[in-house]
């Protein structure tokens, strides 16, 4: 999911804790991280299969609204 468009599905379709998640994600790229990755810690090897492209993806793109 590219940063201009986290708002837009935060809307449509989040709600409660993961609200929160995205609210953090949003933080963290406007604060100069380049992506953000929400995945289930209660899988075994979370980070490894994470770090592999189990998740969610949040990140910077052409799009984006963060203006260093």
């Amino acid at each position: 999911i590219e940063r201009g468009r986290i708002e837009e599905y935060m809307e449509r379709c989040a709600q409660g804790r993961m609200k929160r998640k995205l609210l953090g994600a949003i933080e963290a790229l406007d604060g100069g991280v380049g992506r953000v990755i929400i995945a289930d810690g209660r899988v075994e090897r979370p980070i490894q299969r994470a770090l592999a492209g189990e998740g969610t993806v949040m990140k910077l793109g052409e799009h984006s609204t963060f203006k260093p």
